[in-house]
Protein backbone atom coordinates (compact mmCIF):
# COMPACT_ATOMS: atom_id res chain seq x y z
CA UNK A 1 0.00 0.00 0.00
CA UNK A 2 1.09 3.44 -0.63
CA UNK A 3 -0.01 7.21 -0.80
CA UNK A 4 0.58 9.90 -2.89
CA UNK A 5 1.35 13.44 -2.06
CA UNK A 6 1.08 16.23 -4.56
CA UNK A 7 3.32 19.66 -4.18
CA UNK A 8 3.21 22.97 -6.19
CA UNK A 9 6.51 23.55 -7.63
CA UNK A 10 8.64 26.26 -8.68
CA UNK A 11 8.25 26.89 -12.82
CA UNK A 12 12.21 27.06 -12.46
CA UNK A 13 13.06 24.37 -11.02
CA UNK A 14 11.12 22.18 -13.11
CA UNK A 15 12.23 23.87 -16.32
CA UNK A 16 15.92 22.91 -14.66
CA UNK A 17 14.64 19.24 -14.49
CA UNK A 18 12.92 18.83 -17.70
CA UNK A 19 16.51 20.13 -19.31
CA UNK A 20 17.97 17.41 -17.26
CA UNK A 21 15.95 14.53 -17.83
CA UNK A 22 13.59 13.67 -20.40
CA UNK A 23 9.98 13.74 -20.03
CA UNK A 24 7.01 11.87 -21.93
CA UNK A 25 4.30 14.03 -23.29
CA UNK A 26 0.82 13.07 -21.69
CA UNK A 27 -2.55 13.72 -23.01
CA UNK A 28 -5.56 13.66 -20.92
CA UNK A 29 -9.54 13.82 -21.99
CA UNK A 30 -12.42 13.90 -19.36
CA UNK A 31 -15.36 12.72 -20.23
CA UNK A 32 -19.00 14.49 -17.89
CA UNK A 33 -18.39 12.64 -14.08
CA UNK A 34 -21.21 9.55 -13.77
CA UNK A 35 -22.49 9.63 -9.26
CA UNK A 36 -20.41 6.37 -9.04
CA UNK A 37 -17.59 6.29 -11.92
CA UNK A 38 -15.33 8.96 -13.97
CA UNK A 39 -14.05 7.94 -17.22
CA UNK A 40 -10.89 9.53 -19.34
CA UNK A 41 -8.70 8.68 -22.25
CA UNK A 42 -5.13 9.14 -22.30
CA UNK A 43 -2.61 9.51 -24.99
CA UNK A 44 1.01 8.46 -23.88
CA UNK A 45 3.52 8.39 -26.50
CA UNK A 46 1.90 6.08 -29.05
CA UNK A 47 -0.70 4.62 -26.68
CA UNK A 48 -3.47 4.98 -25.83
CA UNK A 49 -5.72 3.71 -22.65
CA UNK A 50 -9.35 4.26 -21.71
CA UNK A 51 -9.63 4.72 -17.98
CA UNK A 52 -12.47 3.57 -16.10
CA UNK A 53 -12.30 5.18 -12.38
CA UNK A 54 -15.07 3.64 -9.95
CA UNK A 55 -15.66 5.52 -6.46
CA UNK A 56 -16.43 3.28 -3.56
CA UNK A 57 -16.20 3.90 -0.06
CA UNK A 58 -12.92 2.50 -0.04
CA UNK A 59 -11.94 4.56 -2.32
CA UNK A 60 -11.37 5.36 -6.22
CA UNK A 61 -10.17 2.21 -7.91
CA UNK A 62 -9.11 2.55 -11.79
CA UNK A 63 -9.45 0.07 -14.31
CA UNK A 64 -7.49 0.96 -17.62
CA UNK A 65 -7.81 -0.89 -21.50
CA UNK A 66 -5.18 -0.35 -23.74
CA UNK A 67 -6.78 0.87 -27.16
CA UNK A 68 -5.59 2.07 -30.65
CA UNK A 69 -3.84 5.15 -30.73
CA UNK A 70 -6.27 6.54 -33.76
CA UNK A 71 -9.15 5.20 -31.46
CA UNK A 72 -7.71 7.20 -28.40
CA UNK A 73 -7.44 10.30 -30.91
CA UNK A 74 -10.93 10.19 -31.80
CA UNK A 75 -12.14 10.08 -28.51
CA UNK A 76 -10.14 12.72 -27.31
CA UNK A 77 -11.80 15.02 -29.29
CA UNK A 78 -15.29 14.00 -28.13
CA UNK A 79 -14.07 14.86 -24.75
CA UNK A 80 -15.50 17.70 -22.49
CA UNK A 81 -11.95 19.14 -21.12
CA UNK A 82 -8.70 18.18 -22.28
CA UNK A 83 -5.48 18.79 -20.04
CA UNK A 84 -1.56 17.79 -21.68
CA UNK A 85 1.54 17.68 -19.24
CA UNK A 86 4.97 16.44 -20.09
CA UNK A 87 5.87 13.73 -16.74
CA UNK A 88 9.03 13.36 -15.81
CA UNK A 89 10.21 10.81 -13.49
CA UNK A 90 12.38 11.31 -10.83
CA UNK A 91 14.50 8.27 -8.38
CA UNK A 92 14.26 9.95 -5.06
CA UNK A 93 15.93 7.20 -2.83
CA UNK A 94 13.24 4.77 -1.85
CA UNK A 95 10.66 6.58 -3.27
CA UNK A 96 8.85 7.78 -6.44
CA UNK A 97 8.79 10.96 -7.62
CA UNK A 98 6.74 12.25 -11.17
CA UNK A 99 7.00 15.87 -12.19
CA UNK A 100 3.96 17.12 -13.97
CA UNK A 101 4.63 20.55 -16.70
CA UNK A 102 1.21 21.21 -17.76
CA UNK A 103 0.97 22.92 -20.72
CA UNK A 104 -2.62 23.40 -21.30
CA UNK A 105 -4.51 24.43 -20.45
CA UNK A 106 -1.85 26.98 -18.09
CA UNK A 107 0.96 26.59 -17.01
CA UNK A 108 1.22 24.91 -14.05
CA UNK A 109 3.55 22.97 -12.31
CA UNK A 110 3.30 19.80 -9.67
CA UNK A 111 5.42 17.20 -8.10
CA UNK A 112 3.95 13.89 -6.95
CA UNK A 113 5.84 11.74 -4.31
CA UNK A 114 4.56 8.27 -3.44
CA UNK A 115 5.24 7.14 0.08
CA UNK A 116 5.05 3.20 1.07
CA UNK A 117 2.78 2.66 3.52
CA UNK A 118 4.32 -0.22 5.54
CA UNK A 119 3.03 -0.66 9.16
CA UNK A 120 6.68 -2.34 10.26
CA UNK A 121 8.05 -1.27 12.83
CA UNK A 122 11.79 0.11 13.35
CA UNK A 123 13.80 0.02 16.09
CA UNK A 124 17.76 1.40 16.32
CA UNK A 125 19.44 2.22 19.41
CA UNK A 126 22.63 4.78 19.36
CA UNK A 127 24.58 6.87 21.45
CA UNK A 128 24.86 10.82 21.35
CA UNK A 129 27.08 13.82 22.67
CA UNK A 130 26.90 17.50 23.03
CA UNK A 131 30.38 19.21 23.20
CA UNK A 132 30.44 23.08 24.15
CA UNK A 133 33.58 23.63 21.99
CA UNK A 134 35.50 27.01 21.45
CA UNK A 135 33.50 27.22 18.05
CA UNK A 136 29.92 26.59 19.65
CA UNK A 137 27.67 23.56 20.59
CA UNK A 138 28.98 20.14 18.63
CA UNK A 139 26.58 17.04 18.61
CA UNK A 140 27.95 13.99 17.09
CA UNK A 141 25.44 10.65 17.20
CA UNK A 142 26.07 7.12 16.56
CA UNK A 143 23.68 4.68 16.06
CA UNK A 144 22.59 1.51 14.31
CA UNK A 145 19.35 -0.36 13.70
CA UNK A 146 17.71 -3.50 15.31
CA UNK A 147 15.14 -3.57 12.36
CA UNK A 148 14.62 -2.12 9.08
CA UNK A 149 13.24 -2.56 5.95
CA UNK A 150 15.86 -3.58 2.77
CA UNK A 151 14.54 -0.25 1.00
CA UNK A 152 15.67 1.95 4.40
CA UNK A 153 18.35 4.24 4.24
CA UNK A 154 20.70 3.80 7.20
CA UNK A 155 22.34 6.69 8.69
CA UNK A 156 24.84 5.62 11.09
CA UNK A 157 27.24 8.40 12.26
CA UNK A 158 25.75 12.47 12.54
CA UNK A 159 27.55 15.26 13.47
CA UNK A 160 25.98 18.78 13.69
CA UNK A 161 27.14 22.25 14.62
CA UNK A 162 25.59 25.47 15.63
CA UNK A 163 26.29 28.94 17.54
CA UNK A 164 25.74 31.07 20.64
CA UNK A 165 23.42 33.39 21.20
Amino acid sequence: MSSTRVFLLSPALARLIERDRAGERVRQGYFPEQPDRSTHVQVTGDAGHLILVSHSARGPVEDAAEISLPQAEALLALTAGQVEYLSVAIDVGSHVATIQRFVTSAPFDLISLVFRDDKTVRSSIGVGLVWDSPFGPMRFDYSFPLSKQPYDKVQEFRFGGGTKF
